[in-house]
């Protein structure tokens, strides 16, 4: 009973939310009606109001200053920026087999030839950069089928080589594939929710000039355009995180080759070697930061070794792309992009990362501790988690989530397979915050699925009490081992009635608009009668 009334409470919530949850012409008119609203924006960024928006990417352009705050300057941006990058990959674009080529000395224009002019040479380069971007495409979001076509794979694929061959001193790096990934997503699918109203004549009160606009910002013709520009943007603020020491050595001529490495007996190795803006950060967020907030866990991590460089160059590199599932990773990017001045949360939520899983590293030796970094526990509930990095960052500004809310299944990672401490979590006896099944008012989407799964065991126990006697020595050791599967289990059946919340909100939303349609289609008739 307690189950089918936790269900009927979250249907209801989800038709309040769909029935106010503001339209496509509603968020352009709050977010960019008379002017560009940034105190808006940005609240309804850290607010979490954005998802499920379609004018993300509209937002993303303005806080990445891809587009100015005045409006009437947006189309002549747009073609200008769209043209910079036809022009930019057609000039980067190496071909031997050409007219041109063929027209110079064969001694130059040969494949053997080792010559600095030979365009065989440069050719051969950009095949060995492709190859090396595509490798790293292809395993880009493996779960989402829109990073598996063949379009979004060679919209990624040239971006990320203009890229690369456009900025030398840095290049192609691995990991920038899954920076430009959600940004690619956000730009597709709201060009998607823009065609889907022109259809049905959905902008028919808004007026012609702003609807100009969003037929210039929203051109499905130009998504790779928009996408590079965005991306460009982006990296210029991560930038200084992918270039390690020995390529800024390199870059200045004042240190010769000559100059010879001192490495001091004893030394850990992850200390040893060039030393870059990135490793600072980290060793700042864990020196200046953690060791204020929480001491404890600060002097435990350096007990076990566990350097923040092990694990958090991968998180801040791709900006917590592989912690989060992809629609909690954009509220937390709306997050970071928005609070002034950018890219400053991310430090704290870094922290707030750590602060999560704080009993689980706790009870943890340094095998257990890196397990949980490298395969991040999925957090229960994303808003919680932002409001917690905010108030690390700002404790007058912002309140400190509830205890209760501060949860992760710990049982399973985010790609929701058996996590590899799950043994380690199931034998541990200590009452865990970071432990949503040891926990009592927990988020309501976990509240029902006791009860599901004590039917599922119940009936496992049933069914093993049943045998013959023969087998009874047996059935205590084969109960045991359903036992240990019970909190997996909780935490799986808990992850998918989220994402069925998820696919249920969507379904009501798309019920109110068809009934809106159906609506319109019925007065269309009676006055064609």
């Amino acid at each position: 009973m307690e189950a089918v009334d936790e269900q009927n409470a979250v249907s209801n919530v989800n038709s309040q939310q769909a029935a106010t949850k503001p339209s496509f012409v509603e968020e352009w008119a709050e977010f960019f009606g008379e002017r560009v609203n940034l105190d808006r924006i940005e609240q309804c960024c850290i607010s979490g109001k954005l998802r499920g928006s379609h004018v993300r990417s509209i937002i993303w352009r303005i806080l990445l200053k891809c587009l100015p705050v005045d409006r009437s300057e947006w189309c002549s941006i747009l073609a200008r920026s769209r043209r910079f990058y036809v022009d930019l990959k057609s000039k980067l674009k190496v071909d031997p087999h050409c007219d041109a080529a063929f027209q110079l000395d064969p001694e130059i224009n040969n494949p053997l030839s080792l010559g600095d002019q030979n365009p065989w040479q440069q050719y051969f380069a950009d095949e060995d950069l492709r190859e090396c971007i595509n490798r790293d495409v292809e395993r880009t979001f493996p779960e989402m089928q829109f990073f598996q076509e063949a379009r979004t794979r060679t919209w990624m694929s040239d971006i990320l080589f203009v890229y690369g061959k456009r900025n030398p001193h840095i290049a192609y790096k691995q990991g920038m594939h899954e920076i430009l990934a959600p940004l690619l997503f956000v730009l597709y699918f709201d060009r998607e929710a823009f065609a889907h109203l022109m259809e049905q004549n959905g902008f028919s009160a808004v007026p012609e000039e702003e609807v100009a606009i969003l037929r210039a910002v929203n051109d499905p013709r130009f998504i790779e355009h928009d996408a590079f520009e965005l991306f460009t943007q982006l990296m210029m603020l991560l930038e200084c995180w992918y270039i390690s020491g020995d390529e800024k050595t390199a870059r200045d001529d004042a240190l010769t080759s000559n100059d010879e490495v001192v490495v001091e007996p004893f030394c850990r190795s992850q200390d040893t070697g060039p030393t870059s803006e990135l490793i600072q950060k980290l060793l700042s967020i864990h020196n200046n930061i953690l060791a204020v907030v929480d001491p404890p866990l600060h002097a435990h991590l350096l007990k076990l070794d566990v350097a923040p460089q092990l694990y958090g160059i991968r998180w801040i590199r791709l900006l917590f792309g592989r912690e989060f599932p992809i629609h909690d990773l954009l509220f937390v990017w709306d997050a970071i992009l928005a609070h002034r001045p950018t890219l400053s949360l991310v430090d704290y939520i870094f922290v707030a990362m750590l602060e999560q899983i704080r009993d689980l590293l706790l009870d943890g030796d340094f095998s257990a501790c890196m397990q949980y970094l490298m395969r991040y526990p999925p957090v229960v509930d994303v808003h919680s988690f932002v409001q917690l990095a905010l108030h690390i960052k700002s404790p007058k500004k912002y309140r400190k989530p509830r205890a209760a809310e501060i949860t992760n299944f710990a049982n399973i990672t985010v790609a929701g397979v058996s996590h590899p401490n799950r043994s380690r979590a199931d034998n541990s006896h200590r009452p865990s915050r970071a432990s949503p099944v040891r926990r009592e008012g927990l988020h309501h989407e976990r509240r029902g699925v006791d009860a599901v799964v004590s039917k599922i065991v119940d009936t496992f126990t049933e069914h093993s009490v049943a045998k013959s006697a023969s087998q009874a020595a047996d059935v205590e050791k084969q109960y045991f081992v359903s036992h240990v599967e019970v909190n997996l289990l909780k935490d799986q059946v808990a992850c998918l009635q989220s994402r069925l919340n998820d696919v249920d909100f969507i379904a009501r939303v798309a019920a109110k608009r068809i009934a809106q349609c159906i609506g319109v289609l019925r007065r269309y008739r009676i006055n064609a009668r």
